[in-house]
């Protein structure tokens, strides 16, 4: 609450004959923080769902894309390629 709702709210209280106490005017900035944390808490929801949707369907498109040269290699006879050292190891006979 700045200070010009509290100078008005204090002007009210007066000629209304209210008993301002400390207590009620932390309480209602209380009151006001917390709508306006659920109102930021709403407006954030939405973002955080797409970044989380963006990033399981980026690991799910990796993840078919590999599945995919895994099965492609595995086609052409090739063993998948999880090591690296195990590339230079194979041969081909040429017979004429």
């Amino acid at each position: 609450m700045g200070p010009e709702a509290a100078n008005l709210a204090g002007s009210l209280a007066k000629s209304l004959e209210v008993e301002r106490s400390p207590k009620a005017t932390q309480r209602a900035s209380e009151i006001a923080q917390d709508h306006d944390a659920a109102r930021f808490v709403n407006a954030i929801k939405p973002i955080k769902a797409d970044g989380a949707d963006t990033l399981r369907r980026t690991k799910l498109l990796q993840e078919r894309e590999r599945r995919r040269r895994q099965i492609e290699r595995q086609a052409l006879g090739q063993e998948p390629d999880d090591s690296d050292d195990s590339q230079g190891e194979h041969s081909l006979d040429v017979m004429v």
